[in-house]
This record gives C-alpha cells, structure tokens and sequence, in this order.
C-alpha cells in the first residue's frame, strides 16, 4: 500500500506484489471500486494514464459519494484516449439480507428456480 493510503480502500493483496509496485495491472481494490461504480476500465485505458495517476485511483475513497465522483472523472477522463472512452455498466445491486454488502447483478441468477430470497 502506498504511503498516506490506508483502509481497505486501497488494499492490495500478497499475489499482487509482482506487478504492485508499478501497477502495470488494475490492483484489486481499483476493480472493486470500477465495479462499485460502474466502469468497465480497459487496461489500455489504465496504461495510459501516468503512473501518478493510477496511483490516486488506488488511494480513492470507496464511500458512495466518492465511487459517485470517480465514475464521473473516469468517464470524463478518458473520453480522450485512444481507445475511446470507459464504458459504462450497471453499477452493483444491494442484495437484501446481506448486510449492505454488493452483489453483482449476475448472482440473482444462480439461485435455483424457486429458491426463497435470503
């Protein structure tokens, strides 16, 4: 974890530690925050951005208004770029019972037919 960056916000796992130290590859806890918001972030579009800068998407916050302004900047920020912009997706639903905690929307589905909600 970089210095000043703590909380599991920015977390990063031991089987990152090969390619964390210039994150040529989005860390874990970018792609939660990617999924939390609704981004698909290509990794060209993450090449692209200087390394500084991926470095602030670790660092940021993973509160609802923080995800909230990183799709905006994420989307906005890479209009520019080569590959065109990051794609939107639909950001996570909240499963009931589950202690606000997100589930894909794609889970709902793996439930058998007729298997009662939690």
């Amino acid at each position: 974890m970089a210095p000043g960056a703590e909380g599991l916000h920015a977390r990063d796992f031991a089987f990152e530690a090969d390619f964390a130290s210039n994150l040529r590859c989005i860390p874990m806890a970018v792609r939660r925050k990617l999924d939390l918001a609704g981004v698909k972030l290509k990794l060209s579009h993450w090449l692209a951005l200087p390394e500084p800068e991926r470095q602030t998407l670790v660092e940021w916050h993973d509160d609802p208004g923080s995800i909230t302004d990183l799709r905006r900047h994420l989307l906005a920020r890479t209009a520019a770029l080569a590959d065109g912009p990051a794609r939107p997706c639909p950001p996570p639903a909240r499963s009931p019972g589950s202690n606000g905690a997100a589930c894909p929307r794609p889970c709902w589905r793996l439930a058998p037919p007729g298997a009662a909600a939690r």
